[in-house]
């Protein structure tokens, strides 16, 4: 019978039995963002519990240890147990042939006699192995659901609601999830061409899209970049700070991302483009930053924030030589409690003026000032984790970047939280013609986030506090979410 669009087949059947990091900092690790959320709270800031925090180390847990970190990489993977169940044989006979005669359908050949017990139960029926196919109309659907990323379990909770229940469902999650991974793998070896197919489409749409693909000597895809016309319009407009990382496991290939960002005039983060790269080496960055450049028109960017990765350092100081680098406080922190954090921890007093003296001196002499006497105050000139970090004190610390722009930013958070933002809109095992088309929504969600914060400076204004003219010059220079941070 048909319910609600779906085909339901009513039939006799017989049943056989067929790490988490824990961090003595005042500030916490970089959240992800909610993809549930409002976008104001999603891509709208950068400001994350990561990114307004002070470096504080050397804190202790309650017991008085210091805490530290687990290493997932040590654990030993657990085995998969082989399936040792196997279907019972009764050696049945019952059969019913049917040919087509002329305009009828007539049985020709009929045995009843079964030679086991058969089940009544209408909800067993799915498990049999030939009642476990898809109906072709509900493939469609499925595929419908997949394409804006729906699980295998959030599809069967669509399909039980369809259905009125999960027993009247004819499958179960496993072959929703059988399906669409059977159906991936066959379009694997097209996903490239039909990707480059569809740049060149969006070129006679957009004829300002940029893309650039590398191949390896083997004729096969390395490394690819595109932006869209709108972001490389943008981007003359705000290429006064962007942030840059790299994740893994948001497509089929295991290949990095690696998302360029930026931040407009409402603080909220915006797409310069996005590249795949096969490895993190320095070459490949270099050819990202190279491709990226001709699609700015050799425009620089005047900040750049990434995380301590030194290949791709290397490519940044190669190719954006106008460009000012920042690392990302948060991993330097991190990295430092690691080694230093039962050390510094008996010591509270060098742990206060630790902290005192990176989040609170204002320029670069007084920071190496007061380094020089707290050295000699506590005795540790001879602490290698400390003169290495004071080796790298213009990579991190906020007093040498007072006369830089970066807006809100002290981390690599914004990227962090982005990257968390791309995973929920795609899925680890997807084709990279699924993740740009999702790429591609998402950023139609910053722009339609802009219009709103555009249309809403035009049509509101703010409530002043009082009658200081600084407020009212404040309000004409800054938009509204800018000026509801100060």
């Amino acid at each position: 019978m048909e319910f609600l669009g779906f085909y339901l087949k009513l039939i006799s059947v017989k049943f056989f039995s067929d790490n988490k990091m824990d961090l003595d900092l005042d500030e916490p690790a970089p959240e992800a963002m909610d993809c549930d959320a409002p976008i104001e709270a999603e891509l709208n800031t950068g400001t994350t519990s990561a990114g307004n925090a002070t470096a504080e180390i050397g804190q202790t847990s309650a017991n008085g240890d210091t805490l530290s970190s687990k290493n997932d990489e040590n654990k030993v993977p657990a085995v998969k147990l082989r399936n040792r169940l196997i279907t019972k044989r009764y050696e049945c006979k019952a059969k019913m042939h049917v040919k087509r005669i002329g305009d009828r359908w007539e049985v020709t050949q009929f045995v009843e006699e079964h030679t086991h017990e058969a089940s009544n139960k209408f909800a067993l029926k799915k498990y049999l192995r030939s009642h476990k196919n898809i109906p072709k109309e509900e493939m469609h659907f499925i595929d419908l659901l997949r394409a804006v990323n729906l699980s295998a379990g959030r599809i069967m909770e669509i399909m039980t609601e369809l259905y009125g229940s999960r027993a009247n469902v004819p499958y179960d999650t496993k072959k929703i999830s059988n399906y669409t991974a059977k159906h991936n793998e066959k379009l694997r070896h097209i996903d490239i061409p039909e990707l480059l197919e569809y740049f060149e489409e969006l070129k006679k749409e957009d004829p300002n899209f940029f893309y650039r693909y590398k191949l390896d000597k083997e004729s096969r895809v390395e490394n690819l970049f595109w932006v869209d016309g709108k972001a490389r319009e943008l981007y003359k407009l705000y290429n006064d700070c962007i942030s840059f990382d790299t994740t893994y496991m948001t497509n089929m290939y295991k290949l990095p991302c690696a998302p360029i960002l930026g931040i407009n005039r409402y603080g909220q983060t915006i797409q310069f483009g996005c590249g795949f790269l096969r490895n993190e080496r320095i070459g490949n960055f270099i050819w990202l930053f190279e491709q990226f450049l001709e699609a700015m028109g050799g425009l620089h960017p005047v900040n750049i924030i990434t995380d301590q990765d030194q290949a791709m350092r290397t490519a940044i100081l190669s190719v954006f030589i106008y460009t000012i680098l920042r690392n990302c406080r948060w991993h330097i922190m991190q990295k430092l409690q690691q080694e230093i954090g039962p050390y510094i921890a008996k010591n509270e007093e060098l742990r206060k003026d630790f902290n005192e003296i990176v989040d609170y001196s204002l320029t670069p002499a007084e920071f190496e000032a007061r380094w020089a006497e707290m050295i000699v105050k506590h005795d540790v000139s001879q602490n290698k984790h400390l003169t290495d970090l004071y080796g790298i004190r213009d990579h991190f610390v906020p007093a040498y970047f007072m006369n830089c722009f970066f807006p809100f930013l002290q981390t690599t958070a914004r990227s962090e939280g982005f990257n968390a933002v791309l995973k929920k809109y795609t899925t680890p095992h997807g084709r990279l013609l699924h993740f740009f088309k999702q790429y591609m929504k998402l950023q139609e969600k910053i722009d339609c986030t802009e219009d709103h914060n555009e249309f809403e400076g035009d049509d509101k204004t703010l409530r002043v506090w009082g009658d200081f003219p600084m407020e009212e010059q404040m309000l004409k220079t800054y938009t509204i979410p800018i000026f509801r941070k100060f």
